[in-house]
């Protein structure tokens, strides 16, 4: 069973004209770690950085 964390997402600036820029800083609540991020992709692997590559992995394993 997966574990849940809580995050502090701050939100710097956002490009109006195009909502997928954005710039900000994520980290785990209580925790030392902070991450920034310039864009969704970055954002969302702020988030979940090891379902991320967990998910690639089992990708190329499916591809060979």
């Amino acid at each position: 069973m997966e574990t849940s964390e809580t995050y502090i997402v701050r939100i710097y600036r956002r490009d109006e004209n195009d909502p997928r820029h954005v710039a900000g800083m994520v980290e785990i609540a209580g925790g030392d770690e902070r991450r920034t991020f310039s864009n969704y992709d970055e954002l969302w692997e702020a988030l979940a950085p090891e379902k991320k590559k967990q998910r690639k992995r089992t990708e190329k394993r499916v591809a060979q």
